[in-house]
């Protein structure tokens, strides 16, 4: 696979589309197994007393989650040539974006960590400093979850809406995954101040968005990008 950002030619072949696919399935699958266990260690009643025993669960939990950042990089590493080579800006857009959700992913990643580190002093520490580990922990968790967790969706759904607008405007895939997604994006956008106020919106939109990228990934596996409107695309003059 050679993928070349413009100005130049551009090679994208069948296993382009089908490894573009594997690293969704990759993201999907890591980014589900990460959230449950270090959920399980961190949701569990006296999660804090509890943690150095659990320490395999966030062990295990930041090592999907690091699998989920190199699988996000990898769909980078493809898709903003192939953006760049449609808008410049939008290429941009989807960058930044997608890196700002990688940054958050590994804040979540050294806020586990750092749960487990006060955990193992809580089991040491004098009965005059439990209450302050206490605080620690519980602040920590806080940014995870409620910062972390919350925020993280926002910068994929402004990332999700260039990457779907692409595929609407090019026809590599289906305009309906393209429509769904879009309008996932907007209603994640839309559900992530709801989640602040604590109505729970955001994980019944997300299963849209999750289901619809499963579609996705298997049509790129299985099908791969469509191949006429691949050839208007890669013949397609650069936009000024």
């Amino acid at each position: 696979m050679t993928v070349v950002a413009p100005p130049g030619p551009m090679r994208v072949t069948r296993k382009t589309s089908t490894i573009l696919g594997l690293l969704f399935l990759a993201v999907m699958v890591s980014w589900t197994l990460g959230f449950a266990l270090t959920g399980k260690a961190l949701h569990a009643p006296d999660y804090l007393g509890h943690l150095p025993a659990n320490r395999n669960l966030i062990f295990f939990g930041a090592l999907f989650e690091l699998i989920d950042i190199a699988a996000i990089t990898g769909i980078m590493a493809i898709m903003v040539p192939l953006i760049r080579r449609f808008r410049e800006w939008m290429a941009v857009w989807y960058l930044c974006f997608r890196a700002f959700e990688i940054v958050l992913l590994l804040a979540g990643i050294l806020c586990s960590f750092a749960l487990l580190t006060a955990g193992k002093e809580m089991a040491v520490a004098p009965e005059d400093s439990l209450a302050s580990l206490e605080l620690t922990g519980d602040l920590l968790l806080a940014l995870r979850e409620r910062w972390v967790h919350l925020i993280l969706p926002f910068f994929y759904g402004l990332a999700a809406l260039a990457f779907y607008y692409f595929f609407l405007q090019t026809r590599l895939a289906p305009r309906f995954v393209s429509i769904i997604g879009i309008v996932a994006a907007v209603l994640v956008l839309i559900g992530i101040p709801l989640d602040f106020l604590e109505y729970r919106a955001g994980g019944y939109v997300g299963i849209l968005g999750g289901l619809n990228e499963l579609f996705l990934a298997g049509w790129l596996i299985v099908k791969g990008f469509d191949p006429a409107a691949l050839t208007r695309f890669l013949g397609a003059q650069d936009p000024a």
